[in-house]
């Protein structure tokens, strides 16, 4: 292994601890917002035949499906939901280093990555239960999967994220 590939591997690894704890030590428990309370609600709409919930339908269907997939198996929704969104934010975090370093360098895919991790709309998004970073998760899985020449699989990830975010 060379030098570079454990640096760049040291600095991708430092970027993401330190987005992990920025998200554990900027935790708020709030109360959950419209949008927030309207996807879990279509999300038990959804599993529960239109006995329990709400539909809205102009709003995504990915991200209700998740949230009522936890619902229906007894889990809960609301820890696994935000445990989701940390793992879908340190993913793109992963991603727009990895898609940084391959379309320039490492070193401006370290200084892409950094930026995103203190920009306050990752820290808005990331802590809700949101479509917007699974929904730039997806987009950017479907923008690597292009980088690797697999076309059919990047229109199949950006149909996913179109349908977690279409609005």
């Amino acid at each position: 292994m060379n030098k570079i590939f454990l640096k760049s591997d040291f600095v991708i690894g430092l970027l993401l601890v330190v987005s992990f704890l920025i998200k554990i030590f900027s935790y708020q428990d709030k109360p959950f917002g419209w949008d927030e309370s309207v996807y879990l609600a279509m999300g038990k709409y959804l599993y529960s035949g239109g006995e329990v919930g709400y539909l809205e339908s102009f709003r995504p269907i990915v991200w209700p499906l998740i949230l009522g997939l936890l619902w229906k198996l007894h889990l809960d929704v609301v820890f696994i939901g935000m445990t989701l969104q940390v793992i879908f934010g340190l993913g793109t975090v992963y991603l727009v280093y990895l898609l940084g370093s391959k379309v320039f360098n490492q070193t401006v895919g370290a200084l892409a990555a950094a930026l995103f991790i203190f920009s306050p709309a990752y820290h808005f998004f990331n802590n809700a239960l949101l479509t917007d970073i699974p929904a730039a998760f997806l987009a950017l899985c479907a923008l690597t999967a292009v980088f690797h020449k697999k076309y059919f699989l990047s229109g199949l990830i950006a149909m996913l994220a179109f349908l977690t975010k279409f609005t």
